[in-house]
């Protein structure tokens, strides 16, 4: 069993080890602001927080944003560069993603497509009225959740999850049945609630949920073999060494990503005590290999082991704290 006020001391431990550690601008930016709660006013935030906006990581994104707001093609690379600016910190209100939130409002409103070529499938509808609306909601929800805008999109998609348990457990039947009646579309393309998109906009808020149907999502999710599509592709159940560099970030992600249910409190336990014991001899997460995608580096590269242990470190403690992923 998890001593919960035992941990939580010792991470405050770790929090203080790696500060001394003398992290990189990022990292030490992101161990004041979510882990000693420094308040955002304070002169040791803001200094920290200029720091980041300085950094080369920051400038880059910056430079490489259109005038639209987006960067390349929407699904995909504009999803990962909004994905990238939060994981480093990067406050809602930055310009770059007041930028990127006014494009994908154009879109929600239907003034605007996204800027690439539509993908095939067996009927083209199902991309623009479909997926491209669910997945604009859902990237928008991770930046500015309480936007009004999503209102009709949390409304649709918790609709068709609510019918989809609506005989007590799952019927992925009766939720394309429920999809079908509502969009007319003729598909065999399936977007079942434990897709990426649905969960990230259904959680997005607490009170989108009720308790009965978010512990029936995430029950379904735990025990589901295959995980989920993109994120991690095997058993949730099933721990990953941290020695298993890609997959144990993967699974990592993945549990984030279910910790933003109100019911992960009744899983959390076993998943919390293994990813405690997968720290080193010093007592911190040591990765390796960096893992490919948005998450890492925070430090300014991984040719040094301390900033390896740095950042592996920080993504294991987002975790087993407030964090919740994405």
């Amino acid at each position: 069993m998890v001593d919960r006020s035992k941990i939580n001391h010792d991470i405050q431990l770790m929090v203080d080890t790696l500060l001394n550690m003398k992290p990189d601008p990022i990292p030490y930016f992101i161990l004041l602001k979510e882990f000693k709660k420094v308040d955002p006013s304070e002169k040791a935030y803001v200094s920290a927080y200029e720091k980041v906006l300085e950094h080369s990581f920051v400038r880059e994104i910056e430079k490489t944003q259109t005038q639209s707001g987006y960067w390349g093609e929407f699904h995909g690379y504009t999803e990962e560069m909004i994905r990238r600016c939060l994981n480093i910190g990067l406050d809602p209100k930055h310009p770059c993603l007041i930028k990127v939130c006014n494009f994908i409002e154009t879109i929600l409103r239907g003034e605007e497509i996204w800027h690439q070529r539509c993908e095939k499938h067996d009927n083209p509808r199902w991309w623009l009225e479909i997926f491209m609306p669910l997945v604009s909601a859902s990237i928008l929800s991770l930046v500015d959740p309480k936007n009004p805008l999503l209102r009709k999109h949390v409304e649709l998609w918790r609709y068709f999850t609510q019918s989809s348990f609506a005989e007590g457990t799952y019927n992925s039947d009766i939720e394309m049945e429920t999809q079908y009646n509502y969009f007319k579309i003729n598909t065999k393309r399936k977007l079942p609630f434990y897709n990426y998109y649905t969960i990230l906009l259904l959680t997005s808020q607490k009170d989108i949920l009720s308790p009965t149907l978010d512990k029936k999502m995430l029950d379904y999710c735990m025990h589901k073999e295959d995980g989920m599509y993109y994120i991690y592709e095997g058993s949730p159940t099933k721990s990953v060494s941290i020695h298993d560099t890609k997959d144990f970030y993967k699974w990592l992600r993945l549990l984030t990503i279910y910790k933003r249910f109100k019911s992960w409190n009744t899983y959390e336990t076993p998943y919390y005590q293994w990813i405690w014991n997968q720290r080193n001899s010093e007592g911190l997460w040591d990765m390796i290999k960096r893992p490919r995608g948005f998450y890492f580096p925070l430090s300014n590269s991984w040719r040094t082991q301390k900033n390896r242990i740095i950042d592996s470190s920080i993504c294991a403690l987002r975790l087993l704290t407030n964090y919740h992923g994405f």
